[in-house]
């Protein structure tokens, strides 16, 4: 079955499914890099949301010149994915949350170092302070990645097991759950996979994946725009159209190369259609 699976792999490269036990094809429908709390220490997840479940994995380090390969950290079939109830989900005593201060300062490091990446590139000579530099920029990069997400995202599998993401977008954690509570409303049969299925479902990860890079400067070409840098003034006044009343708040984030941040959240309007904040 391996065998066959990899020379039809050949025959068609765009193929963005994998073919279940049962013969569905199983469509790969989100994917993306998440910071998983596990066992207390934050982790770099790569998740994948096809059809009919949820997977988790982490990219194996392989030698130079290997194929690369994901490795299958859990999957939750969606016919048993929960979500907990709001309340319980913004309640996270264990995430240790790094101080803003910190976070700022790591900011202004990684400033700090790209300016003189950037001084470096144009005395064309010294190239060789360039990579040293280049490293530590990945590094803090990857620090801050791991460290300033606190937005919980938290899935109950329903034999059990809990897990929690912290995110650092709202808007990224409803377009998760809104992406699976979609495919949710068809007929889904609870399964479990054997050790072969798993390993052909991971196996297609690589394949299927779209976003390939971990949102870090060191992974975009040096041509791109540098961006925005400023001050920005935003006055929210209200906001109409709902069709029942709810809790209402709004937040302003900032894309840094694909990655979210919240920068501002006005005050929660509770139980109302037409919320007026007026704040700035």
């Amino acid at each position: 079955q391996n065998f066959l699976s990899s020379i039809n792999e050949d025959i068609d490269p765009r193929r963005t499914a994998v073919t279940t036990p049962k013969g569905e094809t199983r469509q790969l429908v989100k994917d993306g890099f998440l910071v998983e709390l596990s066992e207390g220490s934050r982790k770099l997840r790569h998740v994948f949301l096809f059809t009919d479940v949820l997977l988790c994995a982490k990219l194996k380090k392989t030698a130079v010149g290997k194929h690369q390969q994901y490795d299958c950290k859990w999957y939750v079939p969606l016919a048993d994915l929960v979500f907990p109830s709001p309340e319980e989900s913004e309640h996270c005593p264990q995430v240790h949350v790094i101080p803003d201060h910190e976070l700022e300062d790591m900011k202004m490091k990684i400033s700090a170092i790209k300016s003189e990446v950037q001084k470096e590139k144009a005395n064309k000579g010294q190239s060789r302070a360039i990579e040293p530099l280049k490293k530590k920029m990945f590094e803090n990069e990857f620090w801050l990645l791991l460290n300033s997400p606190a937005i919980p995202f938290r899935i109950h599998n329903r034999n059990g097991k809990s897990y929690l993401f912290l995110l650092s977008s709202d808007y990224e954690r409803s377009e998760w759950r809104e992406a699976i509570q979609k495919l949710q409303k068809k007929d889904l049969q609870a399964f479990v996979l054997s050790s072969v299925e798993l390993q052909v479902l991971t196996g297609s990860c690589f394949k299927l994946r779209t976003v390939h890079n971990i949102p870090v400067t060191s992974n975009k070409d040096d041509d791109e725009s540098p961006g925005l840098y400023g001050f920005l003034h935003v006055i929210v006044h209200s906001a109409k159209g709902f069709k029942q009343s709810a809790n209402l708040y709004c937040t302003l984030e900032v894309d840094s190369f694909g990655y979210f941040v919240s920068k501002a959240k006005t005050r929660v309007f509770r139980d109302t259609t037409e919320p007026q904040w007026n704040e700035v």
